[in-house]
């Protein structure tokens, strides 16, 4: 994810007004950081998610971290969910019970933790690679003596497969809705639109892979630099785009030959996954 990170400073943490619950020292010495960006009403959301999690956990807490959306300048506040990263000496049924009673306000509150432990982290790295790194390039630090992810290691060959897999599979599941959908044009509208958001991390990934360490995040310039970088012409994908934001409609003749254009440069990105790193020594 591309928005840079705010430094912090290890040995002063300069907060900008008093945190409930902690004093300065407590917040220096576990680097809690507050989101000026949010407001309000957000950021009491998170400062009170983390006093409740060192509540329940104690010793066995080991970080918080708010990850995605909040982070970046998609947020949209009331709209986005809090993605939190809630890491844990261990984590098994004794340890998910103490947080059930809490999951329903939590949601309420638009709060979506996920609970990881740092063995569990560090052998999914090839498993999810594209969600792992994006959580490591777009993130703050909440609470925790040390950053989770900061550190970690992502091998380039994981995420080419993983690029490979998704859009291998993202090609056949499009397919079988085309099929689904049998000629239905709401249907298709509705797939085609419901498909798009998915493929932002991808193609994303698919320039990094390329040399590019900061891809932008709005889908319109992903798509031209993915096109420049891979040689690729992604027509089918600018319209649909038009299509999800309502800047263009299609009669049903079109909007089959829309589909069958998108399931080609999906296949087209596919192989193109599938051929980097090949000559490389």
């Amino acid at each position: 994810m591309s928005l840079s990170l705010r430094a912090v400073d290890e040995a002063c943490l300069t907060l900008s007004r008093p945190l409930p619950a902690f004093d300065r020292a407590q917040a220096i010495q576990y680097k809690l950081i507050e989101m000026a960006e949010l407001d309000p009403r957000t950021q009491g959301l998170l400062e009170g998610f983390v006093r409740e999690v060192r509540d329940l956990y104690g010793d066995d807490l080991l970080a918080v971290v708010l990850y995605g959306s909040a982070v970046g300048p998609e947020w949209i506040s009331g709209v986005s969910d809090l993605n939190l990263l809630v890491v844990l000496r261990e984590v098994g049924p004794p340890q998910l019970a103490k947080a059930g009673r809490w999951m329903r306000r939590w949601q309420k509150s638009r709060l979506s933790p996920l609970f990881l432990d740092p063995e569990y982290i560090r052998s999914s790295l090839d498993s999810f690679p594209i969600e792992f790194l994006e959580m490591q390039e777009q993130h703050r630090l909440l609470w925790g003596e040390e950053d989770p992810l900061a550190r970690l290691e992502v091998p380039r060959e994981n995420l080419r497969l993983q690029c490979e897999q998704e859009l291998k599979g993202k090609w056949l599941q499009l397919r079988r809705a085309y099929l689904e959908a049998a000629g239905d044009t709401r249907q298709l509208r509705r797939v085609l639109i419901g498909s798009l958001s998915p493929f932002a991390a991808v193609l994303s990934t698919l320039l990094r892979l390329k040399g590019f360490p900061i891809p932008p995040r709005e889908f319109l310039e992903i798509l031209a630099q993915v096109e420049a970088a891979f040689g690729l012409e992604l027509d089918a994908f600018r319209q649909a785009y038009q299509l999800k934001l309502g800047l263009r409609s299609f009669g049903r003749a079109e909007l089959n030959g829309l589909f069958s254009r998108y399931l080609l440069e999906v296949r087209q990105l596919a192989r193109a996954a599938d051929h980097l790193f090949r000559g490389e020594g």
